[in-house]
């Protein structure tokens, strides 16, 4: 008795599912438009991720002078004869 309570429980739950909506397949202007617009949000990522290029290898440079400037050669001397740093 307990199996056929279940089972009338689950065909219940199954005729009570809505069924997703059937859509009508877009025509060809809308799919044109679609892809217009698709183009242009990739042009646009395109543009975005090259300028973050650009301020990346400007950062890089920044930064490469940055520690020449710290640990360059004239920040510290080092004498063979001493074996240790001067400043």
């Amino acid at each position: 008795m307990h199996c056929s309570v279940k089972i009338l429980c689950m065909q219940t739950a199954i005729n009570n599912q809505e069924k997703a909506p059937v859509f009508a397949s877009p025509t060809m202007p809308e799919l044109l438009q679609l892809l217009e617009e698709k183009d242009h949000i990739i042009e646009e990522r395109n543009q975005f991720i090259a300028e973050q290029q650009k301020l990346l290898k400007l950062l890089e440079e920044k930064l490469r002078l940055a520690k020449l400037q710290r640990f360059g050669s004239s920040s510290e001397k080092w004498t063979p004869k001493l074996g240790q740093s001067l400043k």
